[in-house]
């Protein structure tokens, strides 16, 4: 089995998402699955501070939420450009573990030009919408809200499976898409491997 891990996170930086993608990757190397992550760390920071980070600003001045539309938008498309790149390389994965809204209309974008099937995991960390709304990017109960909630949305229902973190996070999956997940799988390298996860996991 060949999983590429995506996310729009720069791994390189200490985080919640980032530390849980290297875990995930390390996890599933240790349980012999070739494994990949590929993240905006390899997209040049410049390019990135001039394609997303000015740009989410100067947008998001004009109108509230769309800055953060075109930043999801701006992080998919690089994304893809480096999936691209990989399958040129290595050929295709079977499944993508994406980490973020970003990660998936990547996967998918992909998957339309190459036409080929795999399968797209999400692992939902938080709750983007609100959490980009709190962060005050758009104002509560307004056209801005509604469409990054609406983004996320979207993001969610692309998704084949969707890994919630926590009892809190299954339940805003299936508030923002009626989706009802099973089972909660905090560390996914035991659903794709049958596995015990990283050396010393129980």
């Amino acid at each position: 089995m060949k999983v590429w891990i995506l996310t729009q996170t720069l791994v390189r930086k200490p985080g919640g998402v980032a530390t849980h993608a290297r875990l995930l990757h390390q996890g599933l190397q240790f349980n012999g699955v070739e494994s990949s992550l590929i993240s905006l760390d390899l997209v040049p920071r410049t390019l990135l501070r001039v394609a997303v980070s000015v740009p989410l600003r100067l947008v998001n001045t004009v109108r509230k939420g769309s800055g953060v539309e075109w930043a999801v938008g701006t992080q998919s498309r690089l994304l893809a450009g480096l999936v691209r790149k990989r399958i040129e390389h290595e050929g295709q994965p079977d499944v993508f573990a994406c980490q973020d809204t970003a990660s998936v209309f990547a996967a998918r974008a992909v998957q339309r030009k190459w036409g080929f099937e795999a399968e797209v995991v999400l692992t939902v960390h938080s709750a983007y919408g609100y959490e980009k709304v709190a962060q005050g990017w758009a104002t509560p109960s307004t056209a801005g809200e509604r469409r990054i909630l609406d983004m996320e949305r979207r993001g969610l229902l692309a998704a084949d499976l969707i890994v919630a973190v926590s009892e809190a996070m299954r339940a805003h999956v299936y508030a923002r898409t009626a989706r009802v997940i099973g089972m909660i799988w905090c560390c996914l390298t035991v659903y794709l491997t049958g596995g015990t996860g990283l050396p010393g996991m129980t």
